[in-house]
Formats: C-alpha cells, sequence, structure tokens
C-alpha cells in the first residue's frame, strides 16, 4: 500500500507571515521521514508530497496576526499551477514510487538555491515578501522594528566579519 502526504515547498522552508503553516510543514517532513525509516517494509510506500504555488484558495483563508482571514490571493497563488496539473503530476510521482517530490513552477527551484546558497536565498524570500507586503499595503510596526535590526546587524563588522545574515522575522 501507499501513505501519501501532502505538504508544501513551505515544509522546505519558511516565509514571512506563514510560521505556523511552516512550522506544521516542517513536522509533516520529521514525521513521514521517521515513519519510513521505522516502518522499513518494500510492501509500504511513502511519500511526501511538496506542492509549490497551486490557484488554490490557501491565501484567501491564511490568517493574519488578529487571527483574521487574509482575504486576498497572492499573486503568485494567483498564477499558480492548476490543481488538475498537479494532481495529474502527483498521480504519475506516486505510480513511480517516489518518496519526496516538489510539484509547481520556477519555486521549486527555491530547495536547490537554500541548500546551496542560503544567504542569496534569504534575501529572495525577504524582497518577495516586502514587495506584498507594500501591495497590499501593509505597515506592521512589529515588522518596521525587525528590518531596522536587520539593517542595523547587516552593518555591523561583527556580522560582516563572520559572514552571518540576521534572521529577525
Amino acid at each position: 500500500g501507499s501513505i501519501i502526504a501532502i505538504s508544501s515547498l513551505v515544509g522546505k522552508f519558511g516565509t514571512r507571515y506563514r510560521s505556523s503553516y511552516a512550522a506544521s510543514k516542517h513536522a509533516l517532513h520529521g514525521y513521514f521521514d521517521s515513519l519510513r525509516i521505522e516502518i522499513d517494509n518494500p510492501n509500504i510506500h511513502i511519500m511526501l508530497a511538496c506542492p509549490g504555488f497551486i490557484k488554490t484558495n490557501v491565501t484567501i483563508n491564511a490568517l493574519t496576526a488578529d487571527g483574521s482571514a487574509q482575504g486576498t490571493m497572492d499573486d503568485a497563488q494567483e498564477n499558480g499551477m492548476l490543481a488538475t496539473d498537479f494532481a495529474k503530476q502527483l498521480i504519475k510521482d506516486i505510480k513511480a514510487k517516489k518518496e519526496e517530490v516538489y510539484i509547481g513552477g520556477k519555486e521549486v527551484k527555491g530547495i536547490l538555491i537554500k541548500r546551496f546558497f542560503p544567504k542569496l536565498f534569504a534575501k529572495i524570500i525577504k524582497k518577495a515578501c516586502d514587495d506584498i507586503l507594500e501591495k497590499l499595503g501593509i505597515n506592521d510596526p512589529v515588522l518596521e522594528i525587525a528590518k531596522k535590526l536587520e539593517e542595523a546587524a547587516l552593518n555591523d563588522p561583527y556580522f560582516i566579519d563572520r559572514k552571518l545574515y540576521p534572521n529577525v522575522d
């Protein structure tokens, strides 16, 4: 038989305003990776499927800091892969008995960028998040403090000399 868990690319890397979602997806990865090793049975196929941007209402229903629904669809989601296309690829991957698959568009490359160039990845994600916040007109005072801390750290010799990149989300 097969056990298929639908996770997300966010199970491999987090993004701003998706901390709870990222945590739940990271937990799935830990659980199913461990389960696969514990079962260790060639007759039981365990697969994690990690979709990227799929055109669904996930961002419309995402919760904001005060617990209310975001109510808008991110551009990336709007322009994402159709759910039917995702399902077709998923079925192929299940039949091929793959252990972990990444399905989506160019966002799938983020896994490799993060693994081999983590500082570059952090900058790319930060810029994408900043662009979305600006487009939505979100001005969060706590986030502004975090940005100022980040800027101070990026200009501090201690961080510069050690090639450290602050994560102040």
